[in-house]
């Protein structure tokens, strides 16, 4: 292919390995991330390098998140017409991580690709990490997610974390960039090599499930309480009230039958709790039995100005609000509003928060309830970090994330969420309890795998007992320095590969070209 149509493989390659993400999951179109590895090489410059891995960055972001824009049209003559333009400004800086982690790769000039291949992984994971951090704060699709139909292989995150699962998944499926680059019969060694450890991680993840010592059964009884409620006639408050006595119905589940604890989605409640204890009362004598109840609502506080929280509650069951988690990973123009200042001034204000900001809460927390196992509360947004799924006490018993996907449809967002949040499941060995709003609520084992369900924009309850945490919290969670020590014996040993490997009185430029 001339190289003035590199870009264009750029873009299509980009577009295409998005297709290896949930829903769709082809797994095998991650192995285009060999094509991008050969581009990087065989560009004349680092600017050229950088061009092609902002082509394929910004296809590979645009098309896992297309459905952004449809939280735009929830109010569409006021947000409508920025939809377009805020997307594709978002991947476009996504596209821009990536470039810049090709351009780096360009300069390192390793002359054996599979060295090579190496040193891209590692990159391509460090950008991962950079988008995960304050500043930025949208890990949003890491590589990893593409395994979410492979329990086997999600277990690897036990071990290595969500980060480490996409530097190996990188790797091996850049692995093969000497099928582009080599002729004759050496060229299939490192796609046979690639495969071989596939097959291996997928072996160890197989035996790994099932295998570990879980704690005994809690015996506590869960309904998960699912309304499909559509987006825009929550943001209705006419409807408040009816959408509050659906709750309240459906909190009473098939036979009224009692349920050690109710569980509600993010901003289920529309009034505030704190101001009107007769909604605690009415959750309460709602639910059978003497149980608990969990749900959401935001919080409002005055401190010589309004301060909004997004929380999660508990209720006694006698109707007195027992405790109060405020989010602590907001969600950029959604929740709170960078630079609010000069963008009122453009006349953009936040798509979800309006005309003030949330305030993000002290810190994790872990919440016990008389009777309930201790648990984790996760409030939407906050499942998608790696590592960061508890207050790292090892107290918590399991996870509990309550959302609200119906901003974003039937679309890719709530499965590439679902996707995310067991990872933490994984990653932290404790079972993963889901209750959104549209769906998809579901409740899984310690290892990730989805024991019940309920689907998008069903309406419904789930009933299900608490599964037991593993005894013993996974080795990534325990040891998270894990990830910086691949990354950094990873680049190690691709110099030392590239070194031994390279044929005598090869320059690193004479393995760049295509």
């Amino acid at each position: 292919m001339r190289r003035r149509y590199h870009w264009l493989a750029a873009l299509v390659g980009g577009a295409a390995t998005a297709l290896a993400l949930p829903p769709i999951g082809v797994v095998p179109v991650v192995f285009l991330f060999a094509l991008l590895l050969a581009l990087i090489r065989g560009a004349g410059s680092s600017r050229q390098a950088l061009f092609y891995g902002w082509c394929f960055g910004f296809a590979f972001y645009l098309t896992g998140l297309y459905w952004i824009a449809i939280a735009f049209f929830i109010e569409a003559e006021k947000f409508g017409p920025i939809a377009i333009p805020a997307v594709l400004s978002l991947t476009a800086t996504m596209g821009l991580i990536v470039g810049l982690m090709a351009a780096l790769t360009y300069r390192c000039r390793l002359a054996v690709p599979e060295a090579h291949a190496l040193l891209f992984a590692v990159f391509w994971t460090l950008g991962e990490m950079v988008r995960s951090n304050p500043g930025l704060q949208f890990p949003w699709n890491p590589v990893a997610i593409v395994w979410a139909d492979w329990p086997a292989m999600m277990q690897l995150q036990a071990w290595i974390g969500t980060p480490g699962l996409s530097f190996l998944t990188v790797f091996l499926a850049a692995l093969p960039v000497s099928l582009i680059e080599r002729r004759g019969n050496g060229k299939w060694l490192a796609p046979v090599v690639s495969l071989t450890i596939l097959a291996i991680c997928w072996g160890a993840g197989a035996w790994r499930l099932d295998r570990l010592q879980l704690t005994e059964p809690t015996g506590t009884s869960l309904r998960l309480v699912q309304p499909s409620i559509p987006q825009e006639e929550r943001m209705r408050s006419g409807f408040n009230r009816q959408h509050f006595e659906q709750h309240l119905q459906l909190s009473g589940g098939a036979g009224n039958t009692p349920a050690d604890l109710v569980i509600w989605a993010e901003t289920s409640v529309p009034y505030a709790l704190q101001t009107y204890p007769e909604v605690g009362r009415a959750i309460a004598e709602a639910s059978p039995g003497d149980g608990w109840a969990v749900v959401g609502a935001n919080f409002f506080e005055n401190e010589g100005e309004l301060i909004a929280h997004n929380s999660l509650w508990t209720v006694a069951p006698t109707g007195r609000i027992a405790g109060r988690y405020d989010k602590v990973d907001l969600v950029p123009f959604g929740e709170f509003m960078p630079f609010r200042p000069l963008f009122r001034a453009l006349g953009v204000e936040g798509v979800a928060a309006g005309n003030i900001d949330f305030r993000a809460g002290p810190g994790r927390m872990t919440m016990a309830l008389d009777g309930i196992p201790a648990f984790s509360p996760l409030i939407c947004y906050e499942a998608v970090f790696s590592g960061a799924a508890t207050d790292g006490t090892g107290r918590a018993d399991w996870l509990l994330n309550i959302t609200n996907d119906g901003w974003f449809g039937d679309s890719f967002g709530p499965f590439q969420h679902l996707a995310m949040a067991r990872a933490r499941s994984v990653e932290e060995g404790l079972p993963l309890v889901r209750t959104a709003n549209n769906g998809i609520s579901v409740v899984t084992d310690a290892y990730g795998r989805i024991l019940t369900s309920l689907p998008l924009d069903a309406v419904g309850t789930i009933e299900a007992l608490l599964p037991p945490r593993l005894a013993m919290r996974p080795f990534f969670v325990r040891n998270q320095w894990v990830v910086g020590a691949l990354l950094v014996a990873a680049a190690a040993l691709a110099l030392v590969i590239d070194r031994a490997l390279r044929p005598h009185g090869l320059k690193p430029e004479d393995g760049l070209r295509t």
